[in-house]
């Protein structure tokens, strides 16, 4: 389903729904542009033998995903969007890692 946002339009990567997954691994964020409405939640599942951060400036988050034990264990945090907007993202450790968020409707 595509959506304009600020003059851009977006094709969803995955369905808008409550929850979408995005993949920690080797050192790169997959997918790397999420587009999801607002109240709609990321989960971000780090497969990576070593410790990431999520850290988008303009919402004030960083945080900090802990290293997998193995692929077969990866470790995994969730983060709930209510702001509209489209949002960099970054690993504050490894800075070539980098995603894009647009999160549309209405503030809750």
């Amino acid at each position: 389903l595509p959506v304009l946002v600020e003059g851009q339009i977006i094709q969803w990567p995955f369905r808008i729904g409550q929850s979408i997954n995005v993949f920690i691994e080797g050192l790169s964020f997959k997918p790397v542009r999420v587009g999801l409405s607002t109240g709609d939640q990321i989960v971000f599942i780090n497969r990576d033998p070593t410790a990431h951060t999520i850290s988008i400036p303009d919402l004030n988050i960083d945080q900090r995903v802990r290293a997998a034990a193995n692929a077969q264990t990866p470790t995994k945090i969730a983060l709930n969007f209510n702001t509209p907007g489209a949002f960099t993202y970054h690993c504050g450790i490894h800075s070539t890692m980098t995603g894009n968020i647009t999160v549309v409707g209405s503030p809750s």
